[in-house]
This record gives C-alpha cells, sequence and structure tokens, in this order.
C-alpha cells in the first residue's frame, strides 16, 4: 500500500534462496545450455504483506531468535553483529539472529530444516514441530535441544540486503541468503506448505518463474523478480558458487525510491547506484550523470515492467522482461 506519508519503522526479516540440484549429477556439463539447478518458491495466502505472491521461504525476526539460550546451550557460535544504515533509520541486528530466524521460518514453512547435523523427520512428525514453532518461536530452541541440533547458518550466505520504500506503511529490513543443498537432502514430494501462511511450493529454474510471472501465472514482488533475474545469468551450480565466493561482490541496502517522470508521467523506483538515487555521491553523478538502475512499474497492474540498468550490481539482465 502505497501512501506520502510511509512510516520509519523498519520490521527486520530474513528469507532464503533455496537451490536444488535438479538430479544427482557429477558431471556440471550435463543440461548443456539449460539449468542444472530450481528455487524453492511458495505461494502466500490472500492475506498479509505479500497477497498470492511467490515468495521465498522466511519472515519476521522473533525474539527468540536472539534468545541467550543459543549461546548458552552451545547451539550457535559466539554472537556477531552488524550494522545496517539507512539515511534515516538505523538499526543493529545480529547477523546471527538474522540466520536462525531465516532457518526457523523455513522449517516452519515448508519443511526444510536446515541443521548441522542433518536430520529427517517424517511428515507427521514434521507437521507436529513446525505446528508447535508457528503457534510459539521459542519451539524451534526445544526442537534443536532435543535433537541436539545446531542451525547451519554457516551454509547461508548473505545475498541481498533490501529495504521496503518510504512509501510503504509497513517497512521491512530483509535479508536475503542463499545456500545450495545437496541432492540427497532434498526431497520433491515430502516438502509441503504449511496451508495457512503459504498454499503450495513450487520448484522452479530461475528461467521457468520469470516465464511465469511475464505470462501472469504467477505474481512477483520486485526483490523476488530481481533476484530470479540476476539468477538468469547463472546456469550451472559451480557458476552459483563462483559468485557466491567472490570478494567483489558487496551486498548493499537496496532501497527503492519512488520517481515520477512529469514529461512522459511514466513512474519507477530507482536502486543504488543510479543517479537519482539518494545514496548516490555527488561526484558520482557529476562524473556518470546517465547512470541507471531502476525498475518501472505500472501501478495500475501492481507489476513489474522492466528493469534498467547500466551499472554493476550483479548481472541482473536489463532485458530479461
Amino acid at each position: 500500500m502505497y501512501s506520502s506519508n510511509g512510516s520509519d519503522i523498519l520490521r527486520p526479516a530474513a528469507t532464503i534462496v533455496i537451490v536444488a540440484p535438479i538430479k544427482k549429477i557429477d558431471d556440471e556439463i550435463e543440461y548443456n545450455d539449460k539449468f542444472n539447478y530450481k528455487v524453492l518458491m511458495m505461494k502466500r495466502n490472500a492475506k498479509g504483506s505479500f497477497v498470492n505472491a511467490h515468495v521465498f521461504p522466511g519472515g519476521n525476526v522473533d525474539p527468540s531468535d536472539s534468545s541467550k539460550e543459543w549461546s548458552s546451550a552451545n547451539l550457535t557460535p559466539e554472537f556477531e553483529f552488524t550494522k545496517i544504515m539507512e539515511r534515516d533509520q538505523s538499526s543493529t541486528t545480529s547477523l546471527t539472529t538474522s540466520k536462525i530466524c531465516a532457518i526457523r521460518e523455513t522449517f516452519e514453512e515448508c519443511g526444510i530444516l536446515l541443521t548441522k547435523p542433518n536430520v529427517k523427520f517424517d511428515l507427521t512428525e514434521a507437521k507436529r514441530w513446525r505446528d508447535k514453532i508457528h503457534n510459539d518461536a521459542n519451539e524451534f530452541i526445544s526442537l534443536c535441544k532435543k535433537f541436539k541440533l545446531k542451525p547451519a547458518i554457516e551454509e547461508l550466505d548473505l545475498f541481498y540486503n533490501w529495504i521496503t520504500p518510504r512509501t510503504e506503511l509497513k517497512r521491512y529490513n530483509v535479508n536475503f541468503y542463499l545456500t545450495i543443498i545437496p541432492y540427497d537432502d532434498v526431497s520433491y514430494t515430502d516438502i509441503v506448505a504449511d496451508g495457512e501462511e503459504t498454499t503450495q511450493l513450487n520448484w522452479f529454474t530461475p528461467e521457468e518463474a520469470l516465464t511465469a510471472f511475464r505470462k501472469s501465472e504467477i505474481n512477483l514482488f520486485p526483490p523476488q523478480w530481481y533476484t530470479l533475474t540476476e539468477l538468469f545469468e547463472y546456469k550451472k551450480l559451480f557458476q552459483l558458487r563462483v559468485m557466491l565466493n567472490s570478494k567483489k561482490r558487496i551486498v548493499v541496502p537496496m532501497m527503492p525510491e519512488f520517481m515520477k517522470d512529469d514529461k512522459t508521467n511514466r513512474r519507477y523506483f530507482v536502486l543504488p547506484g543510479d543517479f537519482q538515487h539518494s545514496t548516490t555521491p555527488d561526484h558520482v553523478r557529476k562524473t556518470n550523470p546517465n547512470a541507471r538502475h531502476r525498475f518501472y512499474f505500472d501501478f495500475k497492474k501492481k507489476t513489474i515492467l522492466n528493469l534498467e540498468m547500466n551499472i554493476g550490481y550483479g548481472n541482473a539482465n536489463k532485458s530479461r522482461l
């Protein structure tokens, strides 16, 4: 919901882009120029902030995610802190807390439990624990204690940090993590939606998801669409791993800012690096006055039209739509 008077309150949240091989393979060349992996997406219910949209599993940070029980029970490493700054709002969130939130929400919403050691429940037992955690997030601590599990926070790579535009009444500060799970750790049939917050689960290649979006078969919000657009450039798992391990990749807060072209009446959102974005330094505007990092949006249909980018933020293809 857009408003001229958005909120200054940012709610911390976390989500995981879960990538899994299509089948057990040793030869990364297999599939030729096709994708050899798929990404898990969930369709939200008709309530809340993501009405009927396909998203990655995740949710809001709960106080239990930063409970002292995690460190006192030796369930996680020492808490590490990072500060994500915004122009008029700052928030200090532990990366460990954020990752625990993402892992807890993922298990609750789809049944994938990212822990060390890996443990697999039958559907009945998994549902019992998922329901308990849905009703009380502290039950995730109980689960880990009972089975001597540690959330596999080291397996989550920070991929993006998205901040809801100031024009929104409800705003979130969301860490997007990416993890590649082994073929043996995933069953495409045993992973099921919770039936409450999510109504269905889908495994898509990035191409399949973007094609479905273009055909209006699924609905994507800008952060999910942007993520899939970047993943489109990596068709093989080894390419994803190289990208994740690259020291050149820098995660910066991605807060879209609303703009309107008075001449054409075209409306769009600018992202960091665009010459119109508030975080772009003046000297950059002067040296590169044509810098573009923006996406155009149809407010009537509430859908993204296309991405325009001529700067080096990831590998998102400006012509994907």
